[in-house]
């Protein structure tokens, strides 16, 4: 058996997601939940508005409508009397040593708002069966919402010890990336990248020929000024500029790249460079400095030999780093290439937060086995975000954890999810 998740829909009832609202279900699990119900969801006023949609129209984006489909599907048909375990809960088989694939796809498999867009909604008519960035015929997402629909919508019931078949979407996924047809050992993270790209070009809702789009970028200083630019807590309008170009380069990303993968998983960063140049500024620099703000799928973390706290990670990532040697960097102010000082920083996050954990390559390139500990509900983003807009609703729950056991030599990787 390769990766095995176990979920609990009736926890669920009558809590509210972290995403958005979904409609209430009541206490009773007998209750069905009628197309009336669906109906009065739909025209129902919403108090406030979803983070999700990032301002798209009703389409694809009314998590409240699919989400009270995908119940009336999951709960009312059946009555949570069918004999086995809850639907959704299922194993998948190892086609060789693809315990990477199925632990991926199984901590997909639990992310609800994208349950609720494969099962409650019908995703074929964002289909982008043209793009030449996506999959041949968008084969990758077909097969995904193939395999959606295999674990949560199984019938005749399933049995006490299920398994889905999920080939068709190895397959797929490996005529899009062709390393994984080799029925090899790889790393979860790297499949999930390569996975959640062929989704989002499949689902790209840019159709046609992208746009070109110019940089954004925002230089602070130069030409002999000196300026502390690097402090963590800058004036209130310096942060304010930073905004405004911020928007400035997310508008210029949804240009190209508009679907529900980036509706969901990514935020963004703010990078910053500054001029170190020994010959000015007494050895402080020119002064020159260059913010950008780029898009992130999920947060790759330094993990400490010794461990720590998923918190601890996030700092020791945003930590000012040294670019000397061989990673000098060209400053057009200087006309050459300088010393400087890199920080990357988180801007802004994304509904859905996928933090990597760098377990492998440490000093002697094996792998970091020592404990990092997180909180299963209620992390707290806006202890690091650096967005003056960006501290709404930043509380993230932890629903889905993929695990490697074994060494950097070889192991097997499992998923647990909610």
């Amino acid at each position: 058996m390769g990766a095995g998740c176990t979920k609990g829909p009736p926890e669920w009832q009558g809590r509210k997601s972290t995403i958005v609202e979904v409609p209430e279900v009541s206490s009773n699990v007998n209750k069905r939940v009628t197309k009336s119900d669906i109906a009065t969801t739909l025209s129902r006023p919403s108090s406030s508005p979803s983070r999700v949609g990032r301002g798209h129209s009703r389409k694809a984006s009314t998590y409240s409508l699919v989400h009270a489909a995908a119940l009336t599907k999951l709960y009312s048909s059946s009555n949570m009397k069918t004999r086995g375990p809850p639907q959704g809960i299922s194993g998948l088989p190892n086609y060789g040593n693809t315990c990477y694939f199925n632990t991926t796809v199984q901590a997909l498999f639990c992310t609800p708002p994208l349950t609720d867009y494969f099962l409650g909604y019908d995703y074929t008519r964002e289909l982008n069966k043209s793009n030449p960035f996506g999959s041949k015929g968008a084969s990758v997402a077909l097969a995904f919402g193939a395999s959606m629909k295999s674990i949560w919508r199984s019938d005749p019931p399933r049995s006490p010890s299920p398994v889905a078949d999920v080939k068709s979407l190895h397959r797929s996924l490996c005529g899009f990336h062709r390393d994984f047809g080799d029925f090899g050992q790889h790393d979860a993270a790297e499949c999930l990248g390569f996975l959640l790209d062929a989704l989002h070009e499949d689902l790209n809702r840019v159709e046609g020929g992208k746009p070109y789009v110019e940089d954004v970028e925002r230089v602070v200083g130069g030409g002999g000024e000196e300026e502390d630019v690097m402090e963590d807590d800058l004036m209130e309008d310096d942060l304010m500029e930073d905004e405004e170009v911020a928007a400035k380069a997310w508008e210029g990303y949804l240009r190209r790249n508009r679907s529900i993968i980036v509706d969901l998983f990514q935020g963004q960063l703010r990078s910053t460079l500054r001029c170190c140049n020994a010959s000015k500024g007494g050895g402080k620099g020119c002064g020159r400095e260059v913010r950008k703000f780029e898009p992130f799928m999920f947060l790759t973390l330094p993990v400490d030999p010794k461990g720590g706290s998923v918190e601890e990670a996030i700092k020791s990532f945003c930590k000012t780093e040294v670019m000397d040697g061989d990673n000098m960097w060209y400053c057009s102010s200087c006309a050459c290439h300088v010393r400087a000082l890199k920080k990357i920083e988180v801007w802004k996050v994304p509904p859905m937060l996928i933090v990597h954990l760098k377990r492998f390559g440490g000093s002697d390139g094996g792998k970091i086995q020592a404990p990092v500990t997180f909180p299963l509900a209620d992390l707290d983003a806006s202890k690091f975000l650096k967005s003056p807009g960006g501290t709404g609703n930043t509380a993230y729950d932890c629903y889905a954890v993929a695990l490697h056991h074994g060494t950097a030599g070889g192991g097997h990787y499992t998923a647990l999810g909610k």
